[in-house]
């Protein structure tokens, strides 16, 4: 009994260790989750300044396309008219501007191709942030499960141990009360338990021809179907009390045998999890 007291202490030790577990899974858990959505938002928001970066470099680069080709036509009518000074004035002074509105725009596309750059890196950290976070949340999940997979089978082993301990103490408390009326003589006449000598055993009962201890555990007795009187004149005539037919005890040891194999089935089911652990 020691020590299975000793080995209970130990596993409500690790059932109330494995609460702790489950708890800390939890807040990690919590934890976890808190950060994945904050990773989340910075994602989201860097996937928006990202779109707006590559749409001003397409705008960019369409400006730039239409001043080239503005350019060309200029160069075109520059050519054309060589020969005529004004016009090639107005010409001269056309090209240069689409030269400098070209460089302009070419400073702009430049811009906006480093800002595509810095929002391509944010994004892309965004991103490995996100999925760390995540993966930090799926492992807290598989934490939390885990805890609690271990906390049921402590749970129910610690049933199975309870339920095994109850079974040895009920019929270790039967064991002695038969052990007693058989040390005694106890037998049932008229309704009660009684001695060798046929006087009343005090906190012992009969009810419905099954006969009780004073803490309530059934006994197998021999029944006498005769009076207290009728049953002292017949021990008079007997040498020994020994005599008397055994069936009670042995009605009493089947019953205990049957408890052991219950016993050895419980035991047999707790050291199968044992083994499946």
């Amino acid at each position: 009994m020691k020590a299975y007291q000793a080995d209970l202490a130990t596993k409500q030790a690790n059932v109330e260790s494995a609460k702790t577990a489950l708890a800390d899974a939890q807040a990690k858990l919590n934890d976890a989750k808190t950060i994945t959505a904050q990773k989340q938002a910075v994602l989201a928001d860097a996937q928006v300044k990202l779109n707006a970066a590559k749409n001003a470099v397409a705008k960019a680069q369409a400006q730039l396309k239409a001043d080239q080709a503005q350019l060309d036509t200029l160069n075109a009518h520059l050519i054309a008219l060589q020969n005529a000074p004004q016009a090639l004035a107005d010409a001269q002074k056309a090209l240069a501007d689409a030269q400098a509105q070209l460089a302009a725009d070419t400073t702009a596309l430049n811009d906006a191709q480093a800002k595509l750059t810095d929002a391509q890196t944010a994004y892309d950290q965004a991103k490995s942030d996100y999925d760390q976070a995540k993966a930090a949340q799926d492992q807290a999940d598989a934490d939390l499960k885990t805890a609690k997979d271990e906390q049921t089978a402590l749970l129910q082993k610690e049933a199975l141990a309870k339920q095994v301990a109850e079974q040895q103490a009920q019929l270790a408390a039967q064991a002695k009360a038969q052990a007693q009326a058989r040390a005694n003589g106890y037998q049932i006449a008229n309704g009660q338990v009684v001695d060798a000598n046929g006087n009343p055993v005090a906190g012992w009962t009969v009810k419905n021809g099954q006969a009780f201890d004073p803490e309530g555990h059934a006994v197998s007795l021999e029944t006498m179907p005769m009076t207290r009187e009728a049953y002292k004149a017949q021990q008079k005539g007997q040498t020994s009390a020994k005599t008397l037919p055994q069936t009670g005890d042995n009605a009493g040891e089947a019953a205990a045998l049957a408890g052991l194999g219950l016993i050895a089935a419980v035991a047999g089911a707790l050291g199968l999890r044992k083994r499946e652990d």
